[in-house]
């Protein structure tokens, strides 16, 4: 399994399994997507580095 995230991120790898491109019909959905594990990432870290 890669290690793009540092380990005190909780990235869940079988987020999204089962869903294809139909789930999301627009690129405005894709987009959105994106943004939503993108944000749920970026707050994960903050969070540890105010921990640290």
């Amino acid at each position: 399994m890669p290690e793009d995230f540092p380990n005190y991120v909780d990235v869940d790898y079988e987020n999204g399994e089962g869903e294809n491109p139909e789930d999301y019909p627009s690129m405005e959905h894709r987009i959105e997507k994106a943004i939503e594990v993108t944000r749920k990432g970026l707050e994960e870290s903050l969070a540890q580095q105010k921990v640290v």
